[in-house]
């Protein structure tokens, strides 16, 4: 998503989620701070990908007019115009992402659950499908994953690398995992950021052969704080 989408995305999740219940109100009865979108100028002020608010470098400042220009195609293949935070939230609804329902006289907004897929509701080529059908297969396993990754940095002592010999049925057992959430659990740690790393590779062994994991501790230090800091949600506890 582009920022103006991004920001009035997530406060209409946390309008949808308040502790008191769903918070009613249209759009301009809420006010744009409640859609995250007061900073941008408010509902109908024109956007400028060029300047994302809290952009700190170049690369992200690119990737939020990439992810504009997206959204701006897309806007024009339905002939509906995208210059506004409001267009963006009259083209998120049109998409699918967001809806307005009018319960008992009341308005609400709220994201549609379960997201549409992205190759749905947009024009895709072919290699940004296959980029996010392999993005889907990770978060399916993230929670293996992050399992796994804990399960190393307890292992962790004072050496440069540690080296774990098990097979996938004892890392099952010990994390509490079916085997293929072991098994691809520990594919998606070892394809995140290159720390991690299995003789056999887990998506080519049997479950009760013996499989080798390192771990390369100077590029877990550097890379997992990195994919930390970017991963929006994640905490401190987070590995």
């Amino acid at each position: 998503m582009p920022e103006p989408a991004f920001c009035a995305y997530v406060a209409i999740w946390q309008l949808d989620r308040s502790p008191d219940g769903p918070t009613p109100g249209d759009l301009d009865d809420l006010g744009a701070k409640a859609f995250d979108v007061e900073s941008l100028g408010g509902f109908d002020a024109i956007y400028d990908p060029a300047r994302p608010r809290g952009a700190e470098d170049a690369d992200e400042s690119s990737m939020w007019v990439k992810r504009w220009s997206r959204f701006v195609s897309e806007a024009e293949r339905r002939n509906m115009p995208l210059h506004t935070p409001r267009d963006t939230i009259a083209f998120m609804r049109a998409v699918g992402l967001i809806e307005r329902v009018e319960v008992d006289d009341q308005v609400y907004w709220r994201p549609v659950v379960p997201v549409p897929l992205a190759e749905d509701v947009l024009d895709l080529d072919d290699g940004t499908r296959a980029n996010e059908a392999e993005l889907r297969w990770r978060s399916a396993f993230q929670q293996a994953s992050n399992a796994i990754t804990s399960w190393l940095v307890d292992l962790r002592r004072d050496a440069p690398t540690t080296e774990v010999a098990t097979t996938l049925t004892q890392l099952a057992e010990l994390l509490e995992l079916d085997v293929d959430q072991a098994r691809h659990g520990l594919a998606t740690a070892i394809a995140e950021v290159g720390d991690i790393s299995s003789d056999p590779h887990p998506e080519t062994v049997e479950a009760d052969a013996l499989l080798l994991i390192t771990v390369d501790w100077q590029t877990f230090d550097k890379e997992r704080l990195i994919l930390r800091l970017n991963v929006p949600g994640n905490d401190e506890n987070d590995t």
